[in-house]
């Protein structure tokens, strides 16, 4: 199965709809940027021809970003739009990371969401030139930050773990203190219920004495023991994905410290 099997056809759909095509034709085609093109088809179809009518392309994407940055309800429909306009360059950077131990749904998950977050924060007034080629450089560097946070993420599992462990809630036959290892410690326990069950518990008590929200254990359960992307259940649930993630830090901190006081950060 290709990496980006399916994608390009529910992107399609997004925009193909008659409410976005009339939020094209009546709204965005007021901008100066997009009054050529009569429809979001001919618009793609003029972004991924091999021209050399850069400064056209530059001035179209710049124009789709702003109302990206605009929000409103049909910022789904724009943003898909975006994706589909830059997918030949997304496709190629998800290609680039995989590796045998990635999965390919999670692997676009992470471009998806790495370039949406690219799309949001783009400077528009000051970037009005190599569009594409800096929304993608761009995308690039903050898949970066994924990695990274993977990275940490696996330790904050880690170090859940081992506060579990040292309180007798979850058995660890592994004596590594290795943040991997332990990351591995962690899946495969929860797998059997045990972590999971102690992690639930911490949960409950730490709402019900008013240390964390339901919305901070919404963020721990949905991510840590379900997999749920954090950035797209923080698109769910309207927060934004710094403040989630800050708000689900601090809700570890503090299981952390019910689950077992001696536990490192």
């Amino acid at each position: 199965m290709p990496l980006s099997h399916g994608i390009p056809g529910d992107l399609q759909r997004e925009v193909s709809g008659e409410a976005f095509q009339s939020f094209f034709e009546q709204s965005l085609r007021c901008d100066e940027g997009l009054a050529p093109f009569p429809t979001s088809a001919a618009l793609l179809e003029f972004l991924h021809a091999p021209s050399e009518e850069y400064a056209r392309k530059d001035a179209a994407l710049c124009a789709l970003l702003r109302t990206f940055q605009a929000g409103g309800p049909q910022r789904p429909g724009v943003g898909a739009l975006l994706l589909l306009a830059l997918w030949p360059g997304l496709a190629a950077i998800a290609r680039s990371k995989r590796g045998p131990a990635r999965e390919p749904e999670e692997l676009w998950a992470e471009v998806y969401w790495a370039f949406l977050e690219t799309a949001w924060r783009f400077p528009v007034a000051r970037r009005t030139s190599r569009v594409a080629q800096n929304l993608k450089l761009d995308t690039l560097h903050r898949l970066g930050d994924v990695e990274a946070d993977r990275a940490k993420e696996q330790q904050a599992v880690a170090g859940l773990l081992r506060a579990a462990e040292r309180t007798g809630e979850v058995a660890v036959s592994s004596s590594s203190l290795d943040p991997a290892a332990l990351a591995e410690e962690a899946e495969t326990a929860a797998r059997r219920g045990a972590f999971a069950q102690a992690l639930a518990r911490a949960c409950e008590r730490a709402v019900a004495e008013g240390l964390i929200s339901d919305l901070d254990r919404h963020l721990i359960v949905a991510t840590r023991l379900y997999g749920q992307n954090l950035k797209a259940l923080a698109e769910l649930r309207g927060v934004a994905y710094e403040m989630a993630k800050k708000r689900r830090q601090r809700a570890e901190a503090v299981l952390r410290r019910l689950l077992g006081p001696q536990v490192e950060p």
